[in-house]
């Protein structure tokens, strides 16, 4: 009974080594993220509201405040190489903007200019698409902009992207006589044309949240249920596929077949990524980051926060970033493996309970590069102290523990991606 007890606790440790988690990231901002974006794995771009732009050269360990284009909301950042960056603005005040950088973000130049909120993206071979009034094509690098076609001034449109070099789609609401619903234009020949959707073919008349391609014929759209004018507390997941030109009544529109995956959605989301294996995750109001293993057909939370969350950018499948209000950036890594038992350090952690701080102490056979992380029982982290060089020898660290509610958590300590140590820590209050 007792082997088989010994088992049990051995293999649990082995599965929490193992699972990849949310990692809060520190940030030099409290202002509200709004979109992010990577260049490779390890240079990466966060923008938001005031203007700011927050950049990593190293996958996310650490993030530099860039010099802000202006004080307006930054809506979407696209980057073409670590230097030439595309940010778009959001404003009231006056009109909004395209931005470009060719110093990685030190400074900044406009390029063109409309009357609504602005959003841009590329297709994967780097051209560039902005969409505000028009739609608008940059063969430059983002220097000069040229309108592709003008939409329709009902509407407003919030999501613009490609699925290749010839497919893709900008989406948002079109205003009607009590609320708004989803509509989206949509070109199958690089830009040249575009072609709006035949919004009856929709399963009803909700708004438009969020979507991703898988490809070219399939996208996953998330759709909110509006009370009149106003987003409401719940979304609905559909795919759209099977998409063909038709004539419409004076012009060709785009024709399609759709699927409810999931009728209720108990938040108000506002990013998601879909992947051709049927991995995806999405981002709410709620500050919750869901996954999914089956296309969207069921979710499940991975990190359950306060702060509404707006935007992802997943580098693969298990790697990638999410942003959020306050200055918030989250990062999920399964780079941390599996460490046999024989080989990790023993911790001690005293005073253990703890009330407002317990001091980590373990012994190193040689210079390591340590973090320490705190995840609670469902294995949520949060909080993280950031690596440091530590010398051969004893080491103590202090760990401020004064924010966490009661209860029982794991201390780790990481080495360069691995879980090298662990141990139990018990919260009073």
């Amino acid at each position: 009974m007792k082997a088989n007890l010994l088992m049990t606790m051995l293999c649990a440790c082995a599965v929490s080594v193992c699972s990849a988690q949310w990692v809060q990231q520190t940030t030099p901002t409290q202002n509200n993220l709004k979109a992010i974006s990577f260049y490779n794995n390890r240079i990466g771009f966060a923008v938001g509201d005031g203007g700011t732009v927050l950049r990593t050269k190293n996958g996310g360990q650490t993030w530099q405040q860039m010099t802000a284009p202006s004080k307006d909301n930054l809506t979407s950042v696209t980057l073409l190489d670590s230097g030439i960056v595309i940010v778009t603005t959001a404003t009231w005040e006056s009109s909004p903007l395209v931005y470009r950088s060719e110093d990685a973000g030190a400074t900044w130049l406009k390029s063109v200019s409309d009357t609504r909120n602005f959003y841009a993206a590329k297709t994967p071979a780097q051209r560039l698409f902005s969409v505000s009034d028009h739609i608008y094509e940059s063969d430059d690098a983002g220097k000069q902009w040229a309108p592709q076609h003008d939409l329709n001034n009902t509407s407003t449109y919030t999501y613009i992207g490609f699925a290749d070099e010839n497919t893709g789609m900008v989406a948002g609401n079109v205003s009607g006589a009590f609320t708004y619903s989803a509509e989206f234009v949509r070109s199958a020949d690089g830009g040249k044309n575009w072609y709006n959707s035949f919004v009856y073919n929709f399963p009803n008349a909700n708004g438009f949240s969020t979507m991703d391609f898988v490809n070219t014929d399939t996208v996953f759209m998330f759709t909110n249920f509006y009370n009149r004018y106003s987003p409401g507390d719940s979304c609905q997941l559909i795919m759209l596929y099977h998409f063909r030109l038709r004539p419409g009544i004076s012009n060709l529109e785009w024709y399609f077949k759709t699927k409810t995956l999931v009728p209720g959605f108990r938040d108000r989301l506002n990013a998601c990524k879909f992947f051709a294996n049927g991995t995806a995750y999405t981002v709410g109001d709620n500050g919750i980051i869901y996954n999914s293993s089956n296309y969207g057909k069921s979710w499940k939370p991975e990190y359950t926060g306060k702060s509404i969350l707006h935007g992802i950018y997943m580098i693969s499948e298990s790697t990638g970033y999410v942003v959020g209000d306050g200055g918030l950036i989250m990062k999920r890594d399964s780079v941390v493996k599996n460490t046999p038992i024989r080989q990790m350090l023993p911790v001690k952690l005293y005073p253990n309970p703890a009330h407002d701080k317990a001091t980590v102490s373990f012994n190193l056979e040689k210079q390591s590069k340590i973090s320490v992380q705190v995840t609670d029982a469902s294995g949520n982290i949060v909080t993280t102290r950031p690596a440091i060089i530590l010398e051969k020898g004893t080491q103590q660290i202090i760990l401020p523990v004064a924010s966490l509610q009661r209860g029982i958590y794991q201390v780790n300590l990481i080495s360069e991606g691995v879980v090298v140590g662990n141990s139990r820590l018990i919260i009073v209050r």
